[in-house]
């Protein structure tokens, strides 16, 4: 029997994944196209382009997912000590 739930959990999780694939796979061929065509570049600049705007998103949204944990870090310590020096 937990040999089914398991299989099935897993099953459930890679259907997932892959529509993730399949949606983002498609998100950017419509944009390399929409890239494309708007300034005529080859397609290697466009997948160039796509790269890096994915890169700095990236490195924004890590920045801000950091730094709320950093943040809740510190509260969860300064409630919970008694040192008066936090």
């Amino acid at each position: 029997m937990l040999l089914l739930v398991v299989l099935a959990w897993a099953i459930f999780w890679v259907w997932i994944t892959i529509r993730g694939v399949i949606l983002f796979s498609i998100t950017s061929a419509l944009c390399m196209g929409v890239v494309w065509k708007r300034t005529k570049k080859p397609e290697d600049t466009a997948i160039g382009i796509l790269w890096a705007m994915g890169m700095a998103i990236g490195i924004y949204t890590h920045r801000i997912d950091t730094g709320i944990c950093a943040r809740q870090v510190w509260l969860s310590i300064r409630q919970y000590s008694n040192s008066p020096y936090i």
